[in-house]
């Protein structure tokens, strides 16, 4: 039996977004749309640069849009060591 998708993802200062396990499809459709995905597997990793950005605006996201999506930020471990799992 595969775990439940996700339906959040980490932010981390290196401009990336980390869902561990798999990302829900609409999860996975917005982070698509505004960072390249870097890679797979029992995380998916997405990349934000000015040009992933670029691309998002021009696909008609506007600035703050994600937020809708964002639930309220949460308290985290800052290493993944300490995160239990």
């Amino acid at each position: 039996m595969l775990p439940p998708a996700q339906a959040t993802a980490f932010f981390q200062a290196d401009l990336t977004a980390v869902v561990r396990g798999m990302p829900g499809p609409d999860l996975a459709e917005l982070l698509d749309d505004v960072a390249d995905r870097e890679s797979e597997g029992h995380a998916v990793v997405w990349r934000f640069s000015g040009s992933t950005v670029r691309r998002a605006f021009d696909r008609g996201h506007r600035p703050l849009a994600g937020a809708a999506h964002a639930g309220p930020a949460q308290d985290r471990p800052d290493r993944p060591d300490q995160c239990g799992g």
